[in-house]
């Protein structure tokens, strides 16, 4: 309809987890993934009880929020950073499709089942 694309949705704003963020939350500095800030109410994300960040913490004199859940696959494919996230929902997902996220909560993995819903307007 119009020509338009509408891109499947999950619900969140992240960042990138990097090595200061890891360490504030006791985890590997190696370890990769999106930090999840926030849940976007009635996304697909809130539906699947993803986790956002609740913790003000201050890093290098910086304000920076911690203790969401931590993104680091979706359907078996690791996910290092927010563009990884965007990338593979873009290209590989499809509306409606439900996908398997593996997160880290409280420093323990999980893994979660999300069903995508079109990007509103």
């Amino acid at each position: 309809e119009n020509g338009e694309i509408v891109y499947p949705w999950l619900g969140i704003s992240g960042t990138t987890l990097d090595d200061d963020l890891a360490r504030a939350m006791d985890l590997p500095v190696e370890q990769n993934g999106v930090l999840v800030f926030q849940v976007i109410e009635g996304s697909p994300a809130d539906e699947a009880g993803l986790r956002g960040s609740d913790e003000q913490i201050t890093i290098n004199g910086l304000g920076a929020i911690i203790g969401g859940d931590v993104i680091t696959k979706m359907n078996e494919q690791t996910i290092n950073n927010f563009e990884d996230l965007l990338t593979y929902i873009v290209r590989q997902t499809s509306i409606g499709q439900t996908v398997t996220l593996e997160i880290i909560r409280d420093g323990e993995p999980q893994t979660i089942e999300v069903t995508l819903q079109a990007r509103p307007e």
